[in-house]
């Protein structure tokens, strides 16, 4: 009788032992497996916006014929805000089956750095919140947004479009602590523009 109640002791012991482990781990997986399909979920919203932005394009800048200065597919008296506004409709709409996000700033930029990373401060870009609002200080301009046909000089210009995040583990990763944040994570992806070879608006 002692021995049975000493094994019922010992497993009563090592049960009190586990079960919190057991939780910790289920917990803390599922705050890891959101934030993993919230990462995909975010790169693949910048992938549809830069492919759109480079399709969409810009407008000409073509002082006159033969000297190319840039062309674009886009007229003349086309709002950038019109333009940026699609591309930033597709990022939106991508990240609206993220978990547990806050959206903090979408940016539409032409990198200067070789692996496409956006400067603030260098590179030309505008910036919207995680609403899609423009904020003030905006300087990508349409015609810098280079669609030369085939060999055109300059060539053509890049694009980028970067999504800034904060992630909020909803149970703090199993700690039980209350939830875990972690802010102004990044994503971005950078396209050429287009050739335009056989779009392009007359010179």
């Amino acid at each position: 009788m002692k021995r049975e109640r000493g094994q019922r002791g010992q497993a009563l012991v090592e049960a009190a032992l586990f079960v919190p482990v057991v939780f910790l781990l289920l917990f803390g997986t599922y705050d890891l497996s959101t934030w993993a399909s919230d990462k995909v979920q975010s790169y693949s919203a910048v992938r549809h916006g830069v492919r759109i932005a480079s399709q969409l394009g810009g407008i000409p800048n073509n002082p006159g014929f033969p000297t190319q200065v840039c062309s674009g597919t886009l007229p003349l008296g086309t709002s950038v805000t019109s333009i940026d506004a699609q591309i930033v409709q597709v990022v939106l709409a991508a990240t609206a089956n993220m978990s547990y996000v806050t959206l903090n700033e979408i940016d539409i930029y032409q990198p200067g750095n070789a692996d496409g990373s956006y400067v603030p401060g260098t590179d030309k870009a505008n910036k919207y919140d995680g609403k899609g609002v423009l904020k003030p200080g905006g300087n990508f301009l349409l015609n810098q947004r280079c669609q030369g046909p085939l060999g055109a000089t300059p060539k053509d210009t890049s694009v980028g479009v970067q999504l800034v995040w904060t992630y909020t583990a909803p149970n703090g990763l199993g700690f039980g602590r209350g939830p875990i944040t972690f802010a102004n994570l990044k994503d971005y992806s950078v396209e050429k523009m287009q050739q335009c070879a056989g779009n392009c608006l007359p010179f």
